[in-house]
């Protein structure tokens, strides 16, 4: 118990933890998000240039252009030591889009068919049908997220040098 007394006193532990605490419900919050809509997008039957699309999507995950490149992008975008480069490069994942869109595509069509039928729209289709069913792909998804936005470290030590925005795990490293 002393040593748990010992770190909350230490207010630098205190302020990281809020800030891993922010970044991991606010990149859940934002990816899983943007994957869902994504995924959900590219299983329309009438979307053009589908394929192109999705080769868009899928080239970075194979090709990155390296971490002097990549700092540099940062830089100019004004993410270096700000709180948003905990979010936003990690805030849309081609496997965690895939996933959701495989789990979307093995859904009837029937369902969305009679709800056409009805007159919903694509939007209403996605929130009031297909949401709730795919709740168990969008929980994997969750877990997937936080628990990698949790056990980040290295951003932390490329990315930040003010103190106020270290995480919780670059501290305990």
């Amino acid at each position: 118990l002393m040593n748990f007394a010992t770190v909350l006193k230490n207010d630098s532990f205190v302020a990281a933890a809020g800030i891993s605490v922010s970044r991991v419900v606010i990149s859940i919050i934002i990816s899983v998000i943007i994957c869902f809509i994504t995924a959900f997008s590219l299983t329309r039957k009438n979307l053009a240039y589908k394929r192109g699309i999705t080769l868009f999507l899928m080239i970075p995950s194979y090709i990155q252009a390296g971490l002097i490149p990549r700092y540099m992008l940062y830089g100019s975008m004004g993410l270096i030591n700000n709180f948003w480069v905990y979010i936003l490069p990690t805030a849309f994942t081609f496997y965690n889009m895939v996933i959701i869109r495989s789990f979307l595509q093995e859904l009837p069509g029937s369902i969305e068919e009679s709800a056409k039928i009805d007159g919903a729209t694509d939007f209403r289709i996605m929130l009031n049908i297909v949401l709730p069913l795919s709740k168990a792909v969008l929980a994997t998804v969750t877990l997937w997220v936080a628990v990698g936005a949790w056990n980040d470290w290295t951003t932390t030590l490329t990315y930040v040098t003010e103190r106020s925005l270290y995480t919780l795990q670059y501290l305990m490293m």
